[in-house]
């Protein structure tokens, strides 16, 4: 039979286990070969750390199991919620296979978000840098906004690339537009006959 153990019988076996795992991890360190070496290399307090990234994975897995168990009891909203939480658990994978970050939020739950850096600044032939808004960049020691974008470009000579075109009123389909009708001076002098007339027959009929 099966020996019941007690609840701190329990706790102590647990425990045991859990000090082998650490020598048996101590003695013969797993090598992660599947994964990217420069991301297990990282520190455990580096904020992107092998450590950290996996269990920011396993939580998002979590709620994309949650999600997942929603979308079975038609909950509104859940396709939605199932497909964000499978994208940012690839990008996870991702870059603990690669050792490229691609998303634009961490943490477990996504609760940060992510500020990009350029390491390696592109240019264009005229010598000109290339730029994204919201990325830092080490020549500026900024983070590219509009404005910077715009002066930077009137320094060169080219127009702003966030100027909003001009909207066009198309007319409706189908609908011709009336030409203004052009009088003669003695048309225009017999139209003002005929409006003082009808303005004095107005006058008279309210007397």
């Amino acid at each position: 039979m099966k020996k019941q153990l007690s609840a701190e019988e329990k706790v102590l076996r647990a425990e045991r286990l859990a000090l082998a795992r650490e020598k048996r991890y101590e003695k013969n360190p797993p090598k992660y070969t599947q994964y990217s070496q420069y991301v297990v290399a990282l520190p455990d307090d580096h904020p992107y750390s092998f450590k950290t990234v996996r269990e920011w994975l396993k939580e998002a897995m979590s709620l994309k199991t949650a999600a997942k168990n929603d979308i079975r009891h038609d909950v509104k909203g859940a396709r939605a919620k199932y497909e964000q939480w499978n994208g940012y658990c690839s990008q996870l994978e991702t870059y603990l296979k690669q050792g490229t970050y691609t998303s634009m939020f961490a943490g477990g739950r996504m609760e940060s978000k992510v500020q990009r850096r350029c390491i390696a600044m592109a240019y264009y032939s005229d010598g000109r840098p290339k730029r994204e808004l919201g990325v830092w960049y080490p020549d500026c020691r900024e983070v590219w906004t509009t404005q910077m974008d715009d002066d930077e470009r009137n320094d060169h000579g080219l127009k702003s690339r966030f100027v909003t075109p001009e909207i066009s009123i198309k007319e409706t389909p189908g609908k011709k537009k009336r030409k203004k009708r052009v009088m003669t001076d003695e048309q225009k002098a017999a139209l003002v006959e005929r409006l003082k007339l009808a303005r004095e027959a107005k006058a008279a009929k309210t007397k």
